[in-house]
């Protein structure tokens, strides 16, 4: 379950629709290398959030037009896995490249949003709740099928390649077999992961440790240099700014205060942290989260990704629950 979402995340555009966008993933990234994969990310995230055929897939699937709540939900989910997946799959040079964390920080809001407002959702479900969803996907065989389509065929329309679909498609239906078994036993192992997470001090120092105690301090400090050597590479060019396409969601409650803290808790869920280095302060890549004797543990490793961060995960699994809800609809 943990490598196949890791994968779907990294690539969730599809080269040919979206202009050959391709993660720069390599050494010595020309500036219009760069330049080529943040427009094409932009417009990526742009046609999820205001094309008018957006949605159809949903809709047919419950019957009616999605709410407003539903298609934010939906939407911030399926921009979540594209920006932060496409990030993930850089280099190191192309994570700390100023475009790309320009786009990460202005991002932020909406991922905290995102993550937080799908975790309320989930600690939201009732005992009963989970009882009917696991009942309808047991008593409707093609259900959980028709769930995956739909996400299938808007992961399509938003550009995914059919790999990463095929992936999607993997994951999900892993997804729902554990949900027809127990999806309270689902819902609660993932939020306790998520608290676990978020309840760890939220500092460089505990970052650094963490990829020290996973890679080696060797290895981790060398991970770091190779940060700060990017930055100054960057620096040393006359860059040109590419402006960010697209405008962030609103998913913050109306008059609910924007929190600092809740946004770096979801960046920190979707495996971004915060490294300080000789050039200055940066957003990096945290590939993978395991479980090590009950903790988590936040490592690196070069070129790869071992596992996947809790976030992405809880979002799908989020989603087809949603789904689900919507289709069953409230009961009398």
């Amino acid at each position: 379950m943990k490598s196949s979402i890791g994968t779907l995340a990294a690539g969730a555009t599809n080269p040919e629709s979206l202009g050959k966008l391709i993660a720069p993933n390599w050494d010595h990234i020309a500036p219009e290398e760069m330049d080529h994969f943040l427009n094409g990310l932009d417009s990526a995230m742009n046609k999820i959030a205001v094309d008018p055929g957006g949605g159809q897939f949903l809709a047919k699937l419950i019957n009616k037009p999605p709410s407003e709540e539903e298609a934010q939900l939906f939407r911030g989910g399926m921009r979540s896995l594209l920006l932060i997946g496409n990030f993930g799959e850089l280099s190191v040079e192309g994570q700390v490249h100023p475009g790309m964390q320009k786009r990460l920080k202005y991002s932020a809001p909406e991922l905290g949003s995102t993550v937080g407002n799908l975790i309320d959702k989930m600690k939201s479900l009732s005992p009963n709740d989970c009882a009917d969803i696991k009942s309808a996907l047991r008593q409707d065989s093609n259900l959980g099928d028709r769930v995956l389509e739909a996400i299938d065929l808007e992961a399509g329309f938003s550009g995914a390649s059919k790999r990463r679909r095929r992936q999607l498609q993997a994951m999900g239906s892993r997804i729902l077999k554990r949900l027809k078994h127990s999806p309270d036993m689902v819902i609660d192992e993932y939020l306790t992961k998520c608290e676990k997470l978020t309840s760890m001090p939220d500092t460089e120092v505990e970052i650094r440790r963490f990829m020290a105690a996973q890679m080696g301090e060797r290895a981790a400090n060398a991970r770091i240099q190779e940060a700060e050597i990017a930055v100054r590479r960057w620096q040393k060019m006359e860059l040109l700014e590419v402006p960010i396409g697209y405008q962030p969601l609103q998913l913050v409650e109306e008059g609910e205060e924007p929190s600092d803290d809740r946004y770096k808790k979801g960046l920190r869920l979707l495996g971004i942290g915060a490294i300080t280095t000789a050039a200055g302060w940066v957003l990096i890549g945290i590939a993978a989260l395991i479980e090590t004797g009950g903790v988590f543990a936040i490592f690196l490793i070069p070129g790869i990704i071992a596992g996947v961060t809790v976030g992405p995960l809880l979002i799908l699994i989020a989603l087809i629950i949603l789904l689900v809800q919507a289709i069953i609809g409230p009961k009398k």
